[in-house]
């Protein structure tokens, strides 16, 4: 359980809406970088958020259980995030 005022959902919903992160960005946040490294692994292993490699660089992406249960706890501020028609990234190919 993610509470609304925690740091926890502060990262969730960062990342929610730029759809992945890098975590050097997430340590700009006003918290200390252990904190926020600690908090980081604590929702992997919540299985809230998974990490992606590419170019030497980490990024962090949402899990689709943890986009279900913003979605389900927290509508008002996500549905418009996580619904609605997925056209910008599908291949163009498919639209011809």
């Amino acid at each position: 359980m993610i509470k609304k005022q925690a740091i926890e959902y502060k990262i969730v919903s960062i990342i929610g809406l730029a759809g992945e992160i890098q975590t050097e960005e997430l340590y700009k946040l006003k918290y200390g970088k252990e904190y926020i490294r600690k908090t980081i692994s604590k929702l992997i292993t919540k299985k809230c958020i998974k990490v992606y490699k590419f170019d030497n660089k980490k990024y962090l992406r949402l899990t689709v259980a943890c986009k279900r249960y913003l979605l389900e706890n927290y509508p008002e501020r996500f549905e418009s995030m996580f619904t609605g028609a997925t056209r910008a990234n599908t291949p163009s190919l498919i639209y011809k």
